[in-house]
């Protein structure tokens, strides 16, 4: 360590403060109405009530529409009668101490609208399958499912080929009374703790120049771990404030498998001058046999008690290196409940709910717009039509927008530049960007003589999943609206009216994954 480095020790006690609750996190339950947004991402049914005697029987729910039937199956199996509609089809096939149940069905929903704002009809269909575990009585005579729930997973099958995915959540914890903190308040262990403020950064040997924390959540009455890795500020000398950060699900117990993000709800406020965190956390709780689902929110407020060096290691090219490490290998808090609600079964498995996304809009409304368009003409003795005959020495640019910002070129302006081949001849020409490089999956053709622009897109969807790659490819056209042209230092320069929306004539899509 260099002899010019100073160090300055100073800690701070750990104080509870007056709970203060942060944002809510989003509902944790799909709204009834959202028919197209479910049945893109929950294609599936429960299976309750389930009995075993002379004949199977049993309630099967459609969890898109939120739409029971009771089913009526022969003992032996084979096909069920009692479905809710003639696109409802289910069987039942007995094994040794279980039964298959297989299931295909289709629905309709209006629920979105088309660009024109009328309803949108998107026809779906699906199937699925699970296998019921039977606890019998000892007579053999009746039998009932080990689960007072089970779910039946499902998979579309049009308009699209889409399997639902695994749980977004991750597993829940058992619903014990420390689970459910009924007994005790809540409490958090956080570890690993690090705050840290750099002026200065180098490439080799490090840290990252600005302000942040590292740090690990362990909730004590579920056991989860969540994991927290936030960047506030890449400018060190930026007014120290509350910064809000979220934290991914980690694994940190024995025998667990990492989950992805969004599976625990972890959202915090950091007070940077005193340190304070103000945590907020939805976790899940699961009966065993009922699968009953509790969702639990708590809420915290504490100074982290933190031990602070200073490290000074001078001027490094112009910028005083300074480092400020804040750290803490564990701190204690203890918080409230804010809210306990139960939840159906199954649903802490599902995705978050969201509206719309790439797949969604994709599906139900593909577009593009094309706006700012101007097209320099390189005129000939004055003669336009002599520059139009010779080679079309012009060059037509464009911005173009694709659907959202999900997709493979989000939301970033594409100028399309290139010398095109002369009126009628409809050549197509590779879009670029800014930069120049060449977008082999965007291409563009313009009449001049109409002023017609004709544009294909190639985009994916990766918002069901990194295994749910879904391709789409789309080719429409339109008019640019209201030339207006000016002549100056030999060059025609024409612009056009308003920003065009292109819906594409032909459209396709795929399963990348396949």
């Amino acid at each position: 360590m260099s002899s010019s480095l100073s160090r300055v020790l100073c800690v701070v006690l750990a104080v509870i403060t007056p709970i203060s609750i942060a944002a809510k996190p989003p509902t944790s339950l799909w709204p009834v109405e959202a028919c197209t947004d479910k049945s893109f991402s929950i294609p599936s049914w429960l299976v309750s009530d389930f009995a075993a005697s002379d004949k199977i029987s049993f309630t099967l729910t459609n969890r898109v529409l939120e739409l029971s039937s009771s089913i009526s199956c022969s003992r032996d199996g084979g096909s069920c009668t009692g479905a809710s509609n003639d696109d409802l089809k289910v069987a039942a096939q007995p094994g040794e101490g279980s039964v298959k149940i297989t299931v295909e069905d289709a629905w309709t929903c209006r629920d979105k609208k088309t660009l024109e704002g009328e309803p949108k009809v998107i026809h779906f269909e699906a199937g699925g399958n699970t296998t019921i575990s039977l606890d019998c009585e000892s007579d053999g005579e009746g039998c009932s499912s080990t689960h007072d729930v089970d779910l039946v997973k499902g998979f579309l099958t049009e308009p699209l080929y889409l399997e639902m995915g695994p749980p977004a959540r991750g597993a829940a914890s058992s619903n014990s009374t420390t689970c459910r903190a009924e007994t005790a308040p809540p409490e958090w262990e956080v570890v690993n703790i690090e705050y840290y403020n750099n002026t200065y950064s180098n490439y080799w040997t490090g840290p990252t120049r600005g302000r942040g924390i590292n740090m690990d959540i362990r909730n004590k009455a579920s056991g989860d771990f969540a994991q927290c890795r936030i960047i506030f500020t890449l400018d060190p000398f930026e007014t120290a404030k509350t910064r809000r950060g979220q934290c991914w699900r980690s694994a940190y117990q024995s025998g667990q498998q990492p989950a992805g993000p969004g599976q625990l709800w972890t959202e915090f406020d950091f007070e940077e001058e005193t340190h304070t965190i103000t945590l907020n956390q939805r976790w899940y709780c699961v009966e065993p046999v009922s699968l009953k689902t509790t969702t639990v929110n708590g809420v915290v407020t504490a100074v982290l008690p933190l031990n602070c060096t200073t490290y000074d290691y001078g001027l490094r090219e112009g910028v005083r290196d300074v480092r400020i490490q804040c750290v803490n290998s564990s701190a204690q808090i203890t918080g409230k409940v804010d809210s306990r609600e139960d939840t159906p079964a199954f649903a802490y498995q599902d995705p978050y709910p969201t509206t719309d996304g790439c797949t969604v809009k994709s599906v139900v409304t593909p577009y593009f717009t094309v706006g700012e368009a101007q097209l320099n003409i390189t005129i000939d003795n004055g003669s336009e039509e002599k520059a139009v005959a010779d080679s079309w020495p012009a060059k037509l640019s464009f911005e173009m927008y694709t659907i959202d910002e999900y997709l493979v070129f989000p939301s970033q302006q594409i100028e399309v530049s290139d010398v095109p081949g002369g009126p009628g001849s409809q050549a197509w020409h590779n879009c670029s960007n800014f930069a120049g490089y060449r977008l082999p999956a965007c291409r563009w053709r313009y009449d001049y003589a109409t002023d017609e622009i004709e544009v294909h897109q190639e985009w994916k969807c990766l918002d069901k999943g990194d295994n749910h790659i879904i391709e789409f490819n789309g080719t429409g056209s339109g008019t640019l609206p209201d030339r207006r042209c000016s002549e100056k230092d030999g060059v025609r320069v024409c612009e056009f009216g308003k920003t065009i929306t292109i819906e594409p004539q032909e459209f396709n899509f795929y399963n990348g994954d396949e």
